[in-house]
């Protein structure tokens, strides 16, 4: 439960009950049994001999997910300010630009993972390999 309140913020009881159904599979638990747990659990969490380390391990599980959220959202604010960012995006560099990517690949970059989310680099990867920008 404490790994799931970590990976999915202590109030996303819809995939908490999923992540604990993946685990538990003879007895999988709906909403209804994990919302009523999490009242209890967070009742009685100071009675558990290492409940600061508990709270401290969601706590920060909880400002990951917020900080995703975050970049997330100012990737969005970026492209937003242009008609087609595929095209258009101009990236400011600072002195120590690589020479890893071209502009063209930074751009095809940073829109995809717009696209698909902040944090699925498995999907931007898979989407890399198959872009013909690549080859």
């Amino acid at each position: 439960f404490v790994r799931a309140c970590e990976k999915h913020g202590r109030h996303d009881h819809d995939n908490i009950a999923a992540e604990l159904s993946l685990i538990e599979t003879q007895h999988p638990k709906s909403v209804e049994d994990v919302k009523k747990y999490a009242a209890v659990f967070w009742e009685r969490l100071h009675e558990l001999s290492d409940h600061e380390r508990v709270l401290k391990t969601i706590e920060r599980g909880e400002q990951k997910i917020q900080r995703k959220l975050e970049i997330q959202a100012s990737i969005g604010r970026k492209l937003a300010e242009y008609k087609n960012p595929w095209r258009d995006l101009k990236l400011q560099y600072g002195q120590n630009k690589g020479k890893s990517y071209t502009e063209d690949e930074d751009r095809f970059i940073l829109c995809m993972t717009h696209q698909l989310g902040y944090g699925a680099f498995d999907e931007l990867k898979l989407e890399v390999r198959k872009s013909w920008m690549y080859r």
